[in-house]
């Protein structure tokens, strides 16, 4: 549902249906953050984003190279360049192996 949100470009619905999911314990997984990320990310609501980040942190939920992806391009597409760069090093620093 979150996914045709985001094709629809209703950013406010498909972050209305993953608060509704968290508030009902629902264990939201990588693709569901990353695709009302993108619906927003789409929509110029970038801050949105990357509060969205933050969220999967707390909720324990991993990010990956598509989570960073839609948060540097909702920035880019608002003229965020500072926070879109800030965005990579946070990525690099996020998805480094810890073996290395």
């Amino acid at each position: 549902a979150i996914s045709a949100c985001e094709k629809g470009d209703q950013w406010q619905s498909a972050l209305q249906l993953l608060e509704e999911m968290v508030g009902s314990r629902v264990d939201c997984c990588i693709i569901t953050y990353n695709a009302a990320a993108s619906a927003c990310g789409n929509s110029g609501q970038w801050q949105i984003v990357l509060q969205l980040l933050v969220d999967m942190a707390y909720f324990h939920v991993d990010r990956d190279t598509t989570t960073y992806a839609v948060a540097v391009r909702a920035c880019e597409r608002v003229l965020e360049l500072q926070q879109a760069s800030q965005l990579l090093h946070d990525m690099f620093d996020d998805l480094a192996d810890p073996m290395e």
